[in-house]
């Protein structure tokens, strides 16, 4: 049966993480859940490659030698996500991690070798045409990763008084042995929130 031990959260430092966050610290609290807040630092992509897919999880090799100006733009993340993580998760277990590369490689890396039960990451609401210009960082993760994605289209003027809770699930699945754990977890977050769950599967012809 799945649980959620280890919660994995990709944070860009944008107004939808942050706005998440209150969402996130209640989940890990329900769940009994650690917390992993994650940065991938990759300011100039075409500099930039950082680790690749295969890269061993023991490895401790940066891949990537910065100029002092782009040292110092990472020792700035770096502190900028501690305080992140000390805003919005004090009174939890929980890491904060920054690696060096492709958003959505870094955070497949992450979740198989923090052992991630479940990764929870907004959506930045993008139009069509703008998502199919720049892509979207959920939308390889969702294609990319093995465990379970929570995601959604993150109210930005939500306030931190609002009562969090979720009325409505929706679970997207190819119907195949493969995504049980999604189905699993689906079901589990409709019982713990009492929500009503709806399955998706598109046929594709």
């Amino acid at each position: 049966m799945t649980h959620f031990r280890k919660i994995l959260f990709p944070i860009a430092f944008s107004h939808t993480a942050a706005a998440l966050a209150p969402s996130v610290k209640e989940m890990a609290q329900r769940f009994d859940a650690a917390v992993v807040v994650l940065n991938a630092f990759n300011p100039v992509p075409e500099y930039v490659f950082g680790l690749a897919p295969e890269t061993p999880c023991c490895s401790n090799d940066r891949p990537v030698l910065f100029s002092p100006a782009l040292q110092e733009v990472r020792n700035r993340q770096e502190r900028r996500l501690e305080e992140f993580a000390r805003t919005h998760f004090s009174g939890i277990l929980h890491t904060e991690k920054i690696v060096d590369g492709n958003p959505a490689t870094v955070i497949e890396w992450v979740a198989d070798c923090e052992d991630i039960d479940l990764v929870i990451m907004p959506t930045r609401g993008l139009e069509r045409f703008c998502r199919l210009m720049i892509g979207s960082v959920t939308s390889k993760v969702l294609h990319q990763i093995a465990c379970p994605v929570w995601t959604s289209l993150q109210r930005v003027e939500r306030t931190s008084a609002s009562p969090i809770g979720y009325r409505s699930i929706l679970c997207a699945t190819r119907m195949s042995r493969e995504e049980d754990v999604v189905l699993e977890a689906a079901s589990l977050f409709a019982q713990a929130y009492d929500a009503r769950l709806c399955l998706l599967h598109i046929r594709s012809v």
